[in-house]
Parts: C-alpha cells; sequence; structure tokens
C-alpha cells in the first residue's frame, strides 16, 4: 500500500520521485507528466515540499469518513489558536506543527490554514506582521491577540468538558 499526504500545485520546473518503500511511502513531484494530464502550467506534488512525510493509516481514514472529517473542521479555529498560543508562526509553520504533534493524523491542506488565519484576524483573534526569511522573501506571521488568549482558554474549556462527557456517554 501507498501512503501520500496532501497535493499540492507547484510550479512545472519541479520533477522527481523519492519512495521509501520499507514504509510503504510514495512522495511525487510531477513536471511533464502533469502537462500531459492537463495541469499546465503546474505540476502536482505528492507529500511535503521540505521532504517526504509519510502519513498514518489513520489521516487516510479521516480523508474518506465524513464524521472524521466534521470533528477535524469544527476544530480548526481552537487548534490553530492553541499553536500561537506559545508564540508567533507563520502558516506553513502551524501546518507542520499540527502534522508533527498528531503523527500526520491531522494534516491540513495550506489554503485551508490560511482561509482560518485570515477569519481569526477578522475577528481580532490574532494580528499578522510581515518579517523577513531569508534575502529575498518575507514571511506573514500571526499572534495571538488579548482576546483571542481569552477565545482559546474559552473553546479549550469548552471543549475538554463536551469530550469528557461524550466520553462519559461512549463508556471511554
Amino acid at each position: 500500500m501507498i501512503c501520500v499526504s496532501d497535493i499540492h500545485r507547484v510550479p512545472s520546473s519541479f520533477g522527481c520521485v523519492a519512495s521509501n518503500p520499507a514504509k510503504g511511502c510514495l512522495s511525487i513531484r510531477v513536471s511533464d507528466v502533469g502537462r500531459e494530464n492537463g495541469l499546465h502550467p503546474y505540476g502536482l506534488i505528492v507529500g511535503d515540499p521540505g521532504g517526504m512525510i509519510c502519513v498514518s493509516d489513520s489521516y487516510h481514514r479521516m480523508k474518506t469518513d465524513r464524521f472524521a472529517k466534521d470533528l477535524v473542521t469544527g476544530s480548526y479555529d481552537l487548534l490553530i489558536l492553541d499553536a500561537l498560543r506559545r508564540r508567533p508562526a507563520y502558516g506553513y509553520e502551524v501546518v507542520r506543527g499540527v502534522a508533527t504533534k498528531t503523527k500526520h493524523t491531522i494534516r491540513w491542506h495550506f489554503g485551508t490554514v490560511y482561509h482560518v488565519l485570515h477569519h481569526l484576524e477578522r475577528q481580532g483573534l490574532v494580528t499578522s506582521q510581515w518579517k523577513p526569511a531569508g534575502r529575498v522573501r518575507e514571511r506573514r506571521y500571526y499572534r495571538l491577540t488579548a482576546k483571542g488568549r481569552v477565545t482559546w482558554r474559552r473553546q479549550r474549556t469548552q471543549w475538554l468538558e463536551f469530550s469528557k462527557t461524550v466520553n462519559a456517554l461512549l463508556g471511554v
């Protein structure tokens, strides 16, 4: 069985294949093949642009199971606020942190995380600031506001109470 992570669009100039048969994982970057399949001017990358990431079987079940998807979707705000409570971070850093902490069971699309970050910013729960990241690039760092910290505490308490109640009902 081959396990793959999220699919991201990358410039078609990329092109390589890396696999780890021992773990049953494959990471693919497609260039000209993508053009042949009507994906011009972009190819597809399956896996993490920084290196191959093998994801768990739980991730694949969550991707296809509607109930599991709804659980993750309903917790976006809380999980992102939690990721930012220790220190400011940029979007990709949030995605990698959540994937790592959950052993790749929760794996978000970058577009989804940025959408949620912008939503939280409009609500006044986070602020953002562009900072240099190398010679040419800048990264947008997000930081919790005082209102965001209060919201994180409230949502975290609600989550703990709710999950404790559900666990008791399920006999867990």
